[in-house]
């Protein structure tokens, strides 16, 4: 009875070993998969916020592109045609202040009167920056440069890995002339580790 007893404990011992060990099989398995969709989670969340962010800035580009131009005849509208970087004339606003929500909201500190403003891709800190002149002005031969500031710009996009403008004629012939540039064509990479994407977006000059 005795020899009984202990056959028996010996299973019971035996059966809990294994029991223990299946379920450390299985406790490990589920915290590897969601391991797994925690780190998936957090890339598709880091993503949806650097796209966000690109959008938000060729949102920015493509607004001030489309007031650019010139008032009158004058010339006016690209003053710089890059691959990397744009520059734009904005006339003014005629209907300021009467406009009041519905006039041009830029620049910051007169939304009314003309300035001149750029977008340039800064390879080292992987950003896209905003510089605006603000303190220039139209004349018979165009636009007047005065300063742009402040004169590192302000980051409107960050953790960019490329950009990439292309310009058009009204025909839609690719160009390189500023004067004869009336469409701008943006691709923007955005890169988190070893993945990227990509988004494209394009602006014509309304006011030229």
């Amino acid at each position: 009875m005795s020899r009984i007893s202990h056959v028996q404990a010996g299973a019971t011992l035996l059966e809990l070993v294994i029991a223990l060990a299946l379920l450390g099989l299985a406790s490990g398995a589920i915290l590897g998969l969601v391991g797994v969709a925690n780190r998936s989670s957090l890339i598709t969340q880091e993503f949806q916020e650097l796209q966000h962010n690109v959008r938000t800035a060729a949102e920015r580009i493509s607004e001030e592109v489309r007031w650019g131009g010139a008032p009158l005849d004058a010339p006016g509208g690209f003053v710089e045609t890059e691959p990397t970087a744009v520059a734009v004339t904005i006339p003014p606003d005629p209907e300021y202040p009467a406009c009041e929500r519905r006039c041009r909201p830029y620049p910051e500190a007169d939304p009314g009167r003309a300035y001149a403003v750029r977008f340039v891709f800064d390879l080292k800190s992987r950003t896209i920056r905003r510089q605006v002149d603000a303190t220039g002005q139209f004349d018979d031969r165009g636009w007047v440069p005065g300063v742009w500031t402040p004169r590192d710009g302000l980051a409107v996009a960050d953790h960019i890995a490329d950009v990439r403008f292309e310009y058009f004629d009204r025909d839609g012939v690719p160009t390189t002339s500023p004067s004869a540039a009336h469409s701008l064509r943006m691709r923007v990479e955005t890169r988190l580790g070893r993945y990227s994407r990509f988004l494209v977006s394009e602006a014509f000059l309304r006011q030229k």
